[in-house]
């Protein structure tokens, strides 16, 4: 399963939604899905603007994590 870091990487620069989607053009509804990771996908050009604007990796917004099994 793929989660996204995005609330630690905003947390650690004290940055709220509104002003990531401000300064991405991203749409709130979409930062907030990524933030809470109730997301099932993300377009590559938003996933872009996220790294450029918060200065960081796909690697560090994106984590896959082997799902434990039943």
């Amino acid at each position: 399963m793929v989660v996204c870091h995005l609330s630690t990487v905003m947390g650690a620069r004290r940055m709220s939604q509104s002003r990531l989607a401000e300064l991405t053009g991203i749409h709130r509804d979409t930062i907030r899905k990524l933030y809470y990771n109730g997301w099932t996908s993300i377009r590559r050009e938003s996933l872009d603007r996220l790294c450029a604007v918060l200065h960081v990796p796909v690697g560090e917004l994106l984590e896959w994590r082997e799902e434990p099994r039943a």
